[in-house]
């Protein structure tokens, strides 16, 4: 494969990416609620996702590659959901995996839901 193709695939890879979390961050800015946090959340890494198997397929990675990037964005997309919390308060998310969270670590207010019971 050519380079100048490589650099293609990648600049606009950079582009997208930028683009991507530019839009997730002042969206989750203006999010109003918990429900619409997590919608933002899903929307970006499925877009994040769907970029990096774009980028996987253009640069021709073995089928077996994509099969196993695919595995890994499910894997990482349950964790993820499952082990997020959002503060009812403050709207903070908070990434936390052994145990769940009492009291949101920004404000100190009541108990945040989501993630795992």
């Amino acid at each position: 494969m050519n380079s100048q193709y490589e650099n293609t695939v990648f600049t606009t890879y950079i582009i997208l990416w930028g683009i991507v979390g530019v839009v997730g961050f002042f969206l989750s800015r203006k999010a109003k609620s918990i429900e619409e946090k997590k919608r933002i959340d899903t929307f970006g890494f499925v877009a994040i996702a769907g970029l990096m198997l774009g980028v996987a397929i253009l640069l021709h990675l073995p089928a077996p590659g994509v099969g196993i990037l695919i595995i890994a964005f499910c894997v990482f997309f349950f964790l993820t959901r499952k082990y997020t919390f959002y503060c009812p308060n403050c709207l903070k998310k908070t990434p936390h995996l052994f145990t769940t969270l009492e009291y949101c670590p920004k404000c100190g207010q009541g108990t945040i839901s989501g993630g795992k019971k």
